[in-house]
């Protein structure tokens, strides 16, 4: 009892301090997710008519099929990669608003938060990483597939992002050229903008670490499984196959067919424990991450690990320059990257079993809400056309939106000001509440 009391009191602390802090900020994190949403649509649309400007198929007089591959399918991926980089823009702007609210609660002094270029460059990969991960990126192309289809007129669904689906080899290899060329020259830009100090030159490199990452995520996963297929495929695999059902067909006289197990096991895993079991509890976690690096501070460097706390100290001022430049360039991406995600996953775990337990709850109430009051939309309209079913679905879902995405924002704030003291690891949550190990 004292267990259920503790995460009882922890999910009325949290939803006591989210609508709080939505009642303070609401007036002014609205309009800005309202523009964020605007301007990730706006990008979407644009993918859609460079994508349709130069056909991804071609037919001859007898309807024969001919697969093309034209530059403008790179520059759709490119534009859609921009609409991802507006919502996290725009993510990351509230989380800061609301990071402001919480610093000016606090009576201790608060580390100096990261520059929000900064910001917005370590947590683009851990965004990107989610939005591919529970597959938000593959609902989003199939929404605009069936969008371009709409506004052009054209139901043959040629319209896909044929750059993110290599079929062949030489396709695999130009992918991967793509996305080296695209992060060596997101690398000389960031070297360049730091020594000029020009702010343009950080957002054209974030924009390009936006399309490299988004071609790796989705493209590599479409590769991976290419060569999964290819493996299952095997000769050598058959035959492991069909030895194991010989090793383990004694176990049938005892009524287990442990092959069928296995694979009824797996099933289940990916067709139920996945969407509704570990995605239920791994989503609002990662989300808690991420908001953590915009809201937390003090994230130290690789290379200050490895020397406990501390950048490498030489005696000599020119060696000692000389070692920082190659640590810089050897641990650049994991400092701004892997280090900072991993740092935040590990913190997310500090803040308790019953706050976490109210996160988890509170989070999937939200987006359960969300999901009804989609439901009930579409239930008043009725049955119509494709093109009214379509204009009604994205007024409602921008609405919809507007509302659940700052009062999640609102919330992961909530619980990171209720779990530790200023970005640090001194806990502060309610009365009772059980701590994590």
């Amino acid at each position: 009892m004292r267990e259920v009391r503790g995460w009882a009191e922890s999910f009325v602390a949290l939803a006591s301090a989210t609508f709080s802090l939505w009642r303070r900020l609401g007036p002014r994190i609205l309009p800005i997710f309202a523009v964020t949403l605007v301007a990730q649509r706006a990008f979407q649309l644009l993918s859609i008519w460079a994508c349709t400007w130069v056909p991804v198929a071609e037919y001859d007089d007898q309807l024969n099929r001919t697969e093309t591959n034209h530059w403008n399918q790179w520059v759709a991926v490119g534009l859609l990669a921009l609409s991802f980089l507006a919502l996290l823009l725009g993510l990351v702007v509230i989380l800061r608003i609301i990071g402001a609210e919480l610093d000016g609660q606090r009576a201790a002094p608060v580390g100096e938060r990261a520059s929000f270029s900064r910001t917005l460059s370590i947590t683009l990969l851990s965004f990107l990483g989610i939005y591919s991960v529970f597959d938000y990126i593959s609902d989003t192309t199939s929404a605009l597939v069936l969008d371009s289809a709409v506004l052009t007129g054209d139901m043959s669904f040629d319209f896909n992002y044929a750059a993110l689906s290599p079929e062949d080899w030489n396709e695999t290899l130009t992918v991967i050229a793509i996305i080296v060329g695209a992060f060596i020259l997101r690398r000389i830009l960031d070297l360049i903008g730091r020594k000029l100090a020009r702010g343009w030159l950080g957002v054209a490199a974030t924009a390009l670490e936006a399309f490299y990452l988004l071609v790796f995520f989705v493209a590599g996963y479409k590769v991976v499984n290419q060569i999964a297929i290819w493996i299952d495929q095997r000769e050598g695999v058959y035959s492991f196959r069909r030895w194991f059902v010989e090793v383990t067909y004694p176990l049938r006289w005892f009524g287990l067919n442990l092959p069928e197990a296995l694979q009824a096991a797996w099933d289940w895993f990916w067709e139920t424990g996945w969407p509704i079991g570990v995605r239920s509890f791994l989503l609002p976690m990662l989300w808690f991450a991420l908001a953590s690096l915009v809201l937390g501070s003090a994230i130290r460097s690789f290379g200050e690990i490895l020397e406990g706390g501390s950048r490498l100290t030489i005696a000599s001022a020119r060696r000692r320059e000389a070692l920082v430049q190659l640590q810089d360039a050897v641990f650049g991406d994991l400092d701004e990257k892997y280090l900072p995600a991993w740092q935040a996953i590990k913190l997310t775990w500090k803040a308790g079993a019953g706050m976490l337990g109210s996160l988890v709850i509170s989070f999937n109430l939200i987006e359960l809400g969300a999901e009804w009051l989609a439901y009930a939309v579409a239930w008043l309209i009725g049955p119509t056309t494709l093109e009214i079913m379509l204009l009604y679905s994205y007024i409602s879902q921008f609405f919809i939106q507007l509302l659940e995405w700052p009062l999640m924002l609102c919330m992961m704030g909530a619980c990171y000001a209720l779990s530790f003291n200023g970005g640090h690891f001194a806990m502060r949550a309610p009365a009772r509440a059980v701590a994590g190990p």
